[in-house]
C-alpha cells in the first residue's frame, strides 16, 4: 500500500505503532515496550543530532519535555489528548472539541 508522496526519496518506513508488525512489538521484551525519539526545533535551529532509543538505553534527563501517547481499543496509532495548534508562537484558539471523535476521546493521531 502506498500512501505517501516519496517522489523516490524514502528507503523505508520504520513502523512504531501499537500494531504486531511495528518494531517496538517485534524487538519485544528487549525494547520494554518503550521508545523515545526527540523532534527537532521547529524553527531550524538544530543543535544536535536525534537518536531512536528503545527500552533501558532511553536517557533519564532533566528538563524534557514529554508527550504521552495513547492507546484506545484495538486502534494501532498512537492518539494524544490536543488542546490547540500554534502558529509561530500564537495560538490559533481552536476549541479543543473540534480535536475529539463524536461520543470518544483521542481524535487525533501520530502517524
Amino acid at each position: 500500500m502506498k500512501n505517501y508522496g516519496d517522489q523516490g526519496n524514502i528507503a523505508g518506513i520504520l513502523g512504531l505503532g501499537w500494531g504486531p508488525g511495528s518494531l517496538v512489538k517485534q524487538l519485544g521484551s528487549r525494547a520494554g515496550g518503550r521508545f523515545s525519539y526527540c523532534l527537532q526545533r521547529a524553527d531550524g535551529n538544530h543543535q544536535r543530532n536525534t537518536f531512536l532509543q528503545f527500552g533501558s538505553d532511553i536517557p533519564s534527563r532533566s528538563g524534557l519535555q514529554t508527550t504521552d501517547l495513547l492507546q484506545y481499543g484495538s486502534e494501532e496509532a498512537y492518539f494524544v489528548d490536543l488542546v490547540d495548534i500554534s502558529i509561530a508562537g500564537s495560538r490559533l484558539h481552536i476549541p479543543s472539541d473540534h480535536f475529539i471523535r463524536r461520543g470518544s476521546r483521542g481524535g487525533t493521531i501520530f502517524d
